[in-house]
């Protein structure tokens, strides 16, 4: 029976960097080969490595998958601090382990949201615009929720010369991006 977990997203963010440098062919899991160049850089005796691995890959599947690696994370960093890695450290929190190669990023969490600065050289929507954008993007009849820059003809309202540039290359637009 597994000890309940809940990675912070501190965790998640770790991982989530680990996984795009690692994963190099994307495949969603990180496989023991990977793994271990990734965790023997914490600096821990294989022994307590191969502990920590057979409690984070608890179906024994050889390898694993985004939550293993935070438990695996989590087991790591109390490792560190000289606890015997157990499941039950899975539900106490932890800092961020040191592994070489994955610099720590500070989170700052203040507990506030913060708020998101309109992009520069635009001037904040109003209410009454943000509509007007919401029923030209409607009327442009988007797919899936995005309009495909290349075949779009769009009111005087919206300059569209960088429409197909918009989303990472894509050629779509979503709407998010207009309002």
């Amino acid at each position: 029976m597994s000890a309940i977990f809940s990675a912070t997203p501190a965790e998640l963010s770790l991982v989530n960097r680990i996984f795009a440098q690692a994963d190099k062919q994307k495949l969603g899991i990180l496989t023991g080969d990977v793994a271990v160049n990734v965790f023997s850089g914490a600096k821990l005796p294989g022994p307590v490595l191969g502990e920590i691995w057979s409690i984070a890959d608890e179906e024994n599947n050889g390898w694993l998958s985004k939550t293993g690696a935070a438990k695996a994370l989590r087991l790591i960093a109390h490792a560190q601090k000289g606890e015997k890695p157990s499941p039950v450290l899975l539900t106490k929190p932890a800092p961020l382990p040191n592994i070489e190669g994955y610099a720590i990023i500070p989170q700052q969490n203040t507990g506030a949201s913060i708020p998101k600065s309109p992009t520069p050289g635009f001037p904040p929507l109003s209410p009454q615009d943000k509509i007007k954008f919401q029923n030209i993007f409607n009327r442009s009849g988007p797919v899936n929720g995005l309009l495909n820059g290349r075949a779009l003809r769009v009111d005087k309202a919206l300059r569209t010369h960088s429409l197909s540039r918009r989303r990472e290359g894509s050629g779509h637009l979503p709407q998010v991006k207009i309002i």
